[in-house]
C-alpha cells in the first residue's frame, strides 16, 4: 500500500469510529461483521453480543422483519422503531437500511437514537393540547361576558328610554313656550 492509501484508511477508520450514528455492516447471513462504537452503544451490546442475537441485530421482531423486507427489495429505506435495550430502556430509533451489492457484505445499517426527539415531540403535542383547551376555555368565557354585556346594555338603554323621552317631551314643550312667548 502506498502512503496515501494508508492515510485514507486511517481517516476512514477515524471517521467510522467517531460517527455519532450507529453504523454496522451485515454479511450475507445478516450477522454483524463490523460495527462502530456508536452502534454498540445504542444496542448496549458488544459485537459478540450482537452476533448472538437473532439476525439482523435488533431485539424486536418487527425491526428484524422490516430490515429483511428492505433487503429483499434491494432499495434503501428508513423506518422508526422502539428498541428494548439490555438494560431495560426503551429507545426510539430511526434506522436506515442500505442494501449493498457485494459478495461478502449484504447491507449497511445506520441507526440514530431519537428518543429525546420523540419525548420533545410528545411534550410539544401535550403543550399544544393544553393551549388549545386554554384558548377554548377563554373564548367561552369571553363569549359569555359579551352576552352578559349585551344584555346589560340592552337593559340600560331600555331603562333610559323612558326618562329620555320624558325629558325630550319637556324640551319640546319648553321650545313651544319660548316660541309663543310664554316664558
Amino acid at each position: 500500500m502506498e502512503e496515501h492509501d494508508i492515510d485514507q484508511c486511517v481517516i476512514y477508520k477515524h471517521l467510522f469510529e467517531s460517527l455519532p450514528l450507529g453504523v454496522a455492516y451485515l454479511d450475507q447471513e445478516c450477522r454483524v461483521v463490523l460495527a462502530n462504537p456508536a452502534f454498540t452503544s445504542i444496542t448496549g451490546l458488544d459485537i459478540e453480543g450482537i452476533n448472538r442475537m437473532d439476525h439482523p441485530p435488533f431485539g424486536d421482531r418487527e425491526a428484524r422483519s422490516r430490515i429483511l423486507d428492505i433487503l429483499d427489495t434491494g432499495y434503501e429505506k428508513s423506518f422508526e422503531h422502539i428498541y428494548n435495550s439490555p438494560d431495560g430502556k426503551k429507545l426510539h430509533l430511526r434506522t436506515w437500511v442500505h442494501p449493498l451489492r457485494s459478495s461478502s457484505i449484504r447491507a449497511q445499517i445506520i441507526s440514530s437514537n431519537i428518543t429525546e426527539e420523540k419525548e420533545k415531540e410528545a411534550m410539544l403535542r401535550s403543550s399544544h393540547k393544553t393551549m388549545e383547551k386554554l384558548v377554548s376555555d377563554r373564548t367561552s368565557e369571553l363569549k359569555l361576558k359579551n352576552e352578559e354585556m349585551e344584555w346589560r346594555l340592552y337593559t340600560i338603554s331600555h331603562d333610559m328610554r323612558a326618562p329620555l323621552l320624558t325629558i325630550s317631551g319637556f324640551l319640546g314643550f319648553l321650545k313651544e313656550d319660548i316660541r309663543s312667548g310664554r316664558t
